[in-house]
């Protein structure tokens, strides 16, 4: 079983790449982020709970984070990849209590491009595709290619929620590098260049776990 996290500030392309991964080489991805989501979609009563935090651009609680980590993970698997947990150091010292983790990779970026990227960033509002509006655009604008439905911005994308996002980032979540490095599985990944350029070399890397 190998278990991969992937860190990165927002815009670093960090659940695009944990998609691909997870796909190539059979893993779950654990995307905290679209399971609250869904939650809030379906108006459980963890979705509620987390839909006040999201709103506000503020980090859920660790305690329904765990819960939701919990009760998503399928019995059986081949492996891991963490996307968008852990964020703080408290969530890390959980990780690695109950998982063996291989590998913590941080995609790196710098700050101004980003905001351009998360700014750019849209989101069938039905299905949940991803797109860009720089490089990736849906091809009728505010409708999405793959079911026709309303393409938007999401909800934790407004200027405010970002700033708010970045800085905690800052605050919080980059000293999980240190803490992952001193256990050496720690390794970073310049995450500025093409989709498939940061893949390739996500494979590679992970190739070796194996």
């Amino acid at each position: 079983m190998v278990n991969i996290v992937l860190i990165g500030k927002q815009g670093s392309g960090k659940g695009t790449q944990a998609k691909l991964l997870a796909k190539q080489f059979d893993l779950e991805h654990i995307n905290t982020g679209a399971l609250f989501r869904k939650h809030i979609e379906e108006q459980t009563h963890l979705g509620i709970i987390a839909d006040e935090y999201i709103k506000k651009g503020e980090l859920v609680p660790d305690k329904f984070v765990f819960q939701l980590i919990e009760e998503s993970i399928e019995p059986d698997i081949k492996g891991l990849v963490f996307d968008g947990f852990p964020r703080t150091l408290e969530q890390a010292a959980y990780l690695v209590e109950r998982y063996r983790i291989d590998k913590v990779i941080y995609l790196s970026l710098p700050i101004e491009v980003a905001k351009k990227r998360i700014t750019s960033r849209v989101e069938c509002k039905n299905c949940g595709k991803t797109y860009n509006l720089l490089t990736s655009p849906p091809l009728m604008e505010g409708v999405c290619d793959v079911c026709g439905s309303v393409v938007g911005s999401r909800a934790d994308d407004k200027p405010e929620a970002i700033e708010k996002r970045i800085s905690e980032f800052l605050e919080k979540t980059k000293i999980l590098i240190d803490f992952f490095s001193k256990r050496d599985i720690a390794i970073t990944v310049d995450a500025s260049a093409s989709v498939e350029e940061v893949f390739s070399e996500l494979c590679e890397i992970v190739k070796e776990l194996f």
